[in-house]
């Protein structure tokens, strides 16, 4: 057995203390990434007056916590826990994405039973998440129309004390008064356009309370519209082709071996994908072709540049927030 040693380049490393001197009795403690408040993702350096958190500095980066290393002493049955653990609000679906990749090494077909249980839970999955965000967007226009003086939380004590506690369920209408007892304005409105209607998100307004910029980039790509994997030649072997894109429009098949895609080599342990990218960006509907195996025997085929749009979003702090966005900010971040 021989062993490739590689000398890696140095990278720039977060920050690993405040930044400042602190003063007076303030204790400094490194809280995470093991702890179970930060659930591995990150750390945070924290400035303590006693119980009260007085300075607090995140530091990021800490994303991947071994569980490849953790699944060499474990079954594959024993690594299912530690899949969702990865996204705590696509738990479910990172099970199925796990599960599915165990059954196809061991070449195990599922009932068609748990395959329609995989879906409906991937959908609840998805529908939490679009609960949790619309909880945040209730919060923040709670808190700018009270001044921080109330916010989710209360409504959400609210419907357990007077509700759940009393043996008895919640209806809507006992949702939308608990809201407006907390400040919420329009409910109503809310409710028909944003949970009970279709239409999109006021993300920019909503943020903008809070002294959050919005920002959504709208960025258009080539693709080829396969999933393959490495092939024993040194290809790729083509698994799926994706209904309208460039590899369907060629005549791309399952099976093919690819070997070259507009001009582009294709193999196994080189990133064709980037060089793909950049040569065919903002080219659709121009001739692509596409040089697979089939059979033995070398096949050309003939399409077209195919793109498609995606949308990035990010937030950011406002440089100069208005002091009841600080205020509302603070609340957020603090959970008071």
């Amino acid at each position: 057995m021989t062993a490739t040693i590689q000398t890696l380049e140095p990278i720039e490393r977060p920050p690993t203390t405040m930044g400042s001197r602190l003063d007076g009795e303030l204790l400094e403690v490194s809280m995470g990434p093991q702890h179970p408040s930060t659930h591995g993702v990150f750390r945070m350096n924290v400035a303590l007056e006693g119980e009260i958190v007085r300075k607090l500095k995140p530091v990021f980066g800490y994303l991947h916590r071994n569980h490849e290393k953790i699944g060499e002493n474990t079954s594959y049955l024993g690594s299912m826990p530690y899949t969702d653990r990865l996204d705590y609000f696509c738990s479910m679906t990172n099970n199925w994405a796990y599960a599915l990749s165990v059954e196809k090494l061991a070449g195990i077909e599922v009932p068609e039973r748990a395959q329609y249980l995989r879906v409906i839970l991937a959908e609840l999955t998805r529908l939490q998440n679009h609960a949790s965000l619309l909880g945040f967007l209730l919060d923040i226009s709670i808190r700018d129309a009270s001044d921080n003086a109330h916010n989710l939380d209360q409504v959400m004590r609210a419907l357990y004390t007077r509700y759940y506690r009393q043996n008895k369920g919640f209806t809507t209408a006992d949702l939308l008064t608990e809201l407006r007892t907390a400040g919420m304005p329009d409910v109503d409105g809310f409710y028909r356009r944003y949970i009970d209607g279709r239409d999109s998100l006021p993300y920019e307004t909503v943020f903008a309370k809070a002294g959050l910029v919005f920002h959504r980039e709208v960025v258009t790509n080539p693709f080829v519209g396969v999933t393959a994997n490495p092939a024993p030649s040194g290809g790729l072997v083509v698994q799926a082709v994706t209904p309208g894109s460039s590899a369907e429009v060629a005549g791309v098949q399952p099976g093919d071996v690819l070997a070259n895609i507009g001009g582009i080599p294709v193999t196994a342990d080189q990133d064709w994908g980037g060089p793909f990218r950049a040569r065919y960006r903002g080219k659709a509907g121009q001739p692509l072709t596409i040089t697979v195996q089939r059979a033995g025997k070398t096949v050309t085929l003939n399409g077209t540049v195919q793109e498609r749009t995606t949308s990035a979003v990010a937030l950011t702090r406002a440089p100069n927030p208005t002091a009841k966005q600080a205020r509302i900010w603070q609340g957020l971040a603090s959970g008071l």
